[in-house]
């Protein structure tokens, strides 16, 4: 299969894929993913003014994003949304320096988990309402990663091989 090829000649292309994948992954936490539907704030037939209009829409944008002065670290629900964009680098990382193999077959599996976590509470924010640049963005890079995990295990599966170190 080409993945055994590319794993046997290119060890490093799937650890640097994964990593360029996960910083940009990072940095869509900083990225609107969505905008909510319900933003209207009055109905068609009601008369506005042009003063008034303005003044509630930027309301309404506004509040699309949160200060981070306001947002509290120590609270674990934070950690919640902020968790699913921060763990692939650190993680890629520490698979790189993790030697021994029965490690690195239990953080795979631990990657693996935090897939389908990330998967699913980005598509769930992305599709939440209208869905925006960074949703896309954001989706576009977890299923990567997926991909990336995937294709790289099912190499290391048939060659029965343990996992990839860095040639370093």
């Amino acid at each position: 299969m080409a993945a055994d090829r590319l794993t046997e000649e290119h060890p490093m292309t799937f650890n640097i894929i994964k990593r360029v994948v996960a910083v940009i992954f990072l940095l869509c936490m900083f990225l609107p993913l969505s905008r909510c539907e319900m933003d209207k704030l009055s109905s068609p037939s009601a008369p506005q003014t042009q003063g008034t209009d303005t003044r509630a829409r930027d309301k309404t944008y506004s509040s699309d994003f949160t200060p981070i002065k306001i947002v509290e670290f120590t609270d674990i629900s934070t950690w919640l949304f902020i968790f699913p964009f921060i763990w692939p680098l650190p993680l890629n990382l520490l698979q790189q320096r993790i030697r021994k193999n029965r490690v690195q077959w239990t953080l795979r599996l631990l990657e693996l988990a935090l897939i389908a976590y990330s998967l699913y509470l980005t598509y769930f924010w992305a599709t939440l309402g209208t869905t925006l640049l960074g949703g896309y963005i954001a989706l576009a890079c977890i299923i990567s990663y997926a991909l990336i995990f995937f294709t790289e295990n099912v190499a290391l599966l048939r060659g029965k091989k343990k996992p990839l170190k860095d040639a370093s």
